[in-house]
């Protein structure tokens, strides 16, 4: 009778040994059986797993071409990548050149309406776009002064009671105090946007944005 060799045997355990530690979450990550040898392949594997697929980060890379498995969130279209795909709905990244990302905010919490309540959705304004047409309001008049001159025909004007000062010149010279108007606006409206731009953006500094494949 024929016995297999170590060798055959060692094989035959190492076989095993794979099939019981190459167990694949749904998130790719390779699980392994306490107190059984883990295989280089599967740890090497799990150590490539850092994100789900769909994953945006900012990468600080200056090549023209992204990291393996990801890929820049530059609005191109891809092939071949199902699952990319299937997260994105579509098969073209996200164009997030010279954009930043705000939060969902679907209930229009923070963001009026509607502007951000789906996915993907973009809104806000360029860089140096014309003042939109607007109202000023200025505050009430606490009461203020006013310097006038009465005209008089020579020698005493006006009456006792006029409030003029008395003199022989030709005008007369007074100030009145008007009392406090009370608490009242006055208002008023730009009919159009205005002559000069302004600037949106605030301070930033640039990198790409990439997506896990």
């Amino acid at each position: 009778m024929n016995r297999p060799s170590a060798s055959t045997l060692f094989g035959a355990a190492l076989v095993l040994v794979t099939m019981v530690v190459s167990v694949a979450r749904a998130d790719g990550v390779r699980l392994f059986t306490p107190n059984t040898p883990a295989i280089a392949d599967d740890v090497n594997h799990n150590f490539q797993v850092v994100a789900p697929t769909g994953t945006i980060v900012i990468y600080a890379g200056s090549g023209s071409t992204p990291p393996d498995g990801w890929l820049f969130c530059d609005g191109s279209a891809f092939t071949g990548l199902p699952t990319l795909a299937a997260v994105l709905g579509g098969t073209t990244v996200p164009d997030l050149r010279g954009r930043v990302v705000v939060g969902l905010d679907a209930s229009s919490l923070r963001i009026s309406g509607g502007a951000a309540n789906t996915v993907g959705k973009v809104g806000g304004v360029d860089v140096n776009t014309d003042v939109p047409a607007h109202t000023h309001t200025i505050a009430s008049d606490p009461g203020h002064n006013h310097n006038i001159k009465a005209a008089c025909n020579g020698g005493t004007c006006g009456n006792g009671s006029d409030g003029f000062a008395r003199s022989s010149s030709n005008f007369d010279t007074v100030n009145f105090t008007t009392l406090s108007g009370g608490a009242h606006n006055h208002g008023g409206a730009t009919g159009s946007t205005g002559s000069a731009g302004v600037t949106n953006l605030q301070p930033f500094i640039a990198f790409r944005y990439i997506i896990k494949t």
